[in-house]
């Protein structure tokens, strides 16, 4: 891996951290984890992880990475976006309190 591909990796894991951030954020603020726990399907876990929303809500732009450039390295983005993400969403959290 070159050192372009490189940050083009790292920069994808970024923009998808702060895009599944910003999902997290507009997701409690409209309160839709409430909506969640009372509509959930039975065999669904009963709270809301924020790591595991994370990883869910960068895969749109994984898949249309994917999609462009067919390299299936982009499969790892994901577990590197949940983590941020979760920590960036934390830091927005504890300024609105």
């Amino acid at each position: 891996m070159s050192f372009f591909e490189l940050i083009k990796f790292l920069s994808l894991i970024l923009i998808s951290a702060s895009i599944s951030a910003t999902l997290l954020v507009v997701f409690y603020k409209w309160k839709l984890d409430e909506l969640y726990q009372v509509r959930r399907p039975s065999w669904m876990p009963a709270e809301v992880c924020d790591f595991c929303l994370g990883f869910w809500f960068s895969w749109p732009l994984v898949v249309y990475q994917i999609c462009q450039t067919s390299d299936f390295s982009y499969l790892a983005v994901p577990f590197g976006a949940a983590s941020i993400a979760k920590t960036l969403y934390n830091l927005a959290r504890s300024k609105n309190r």
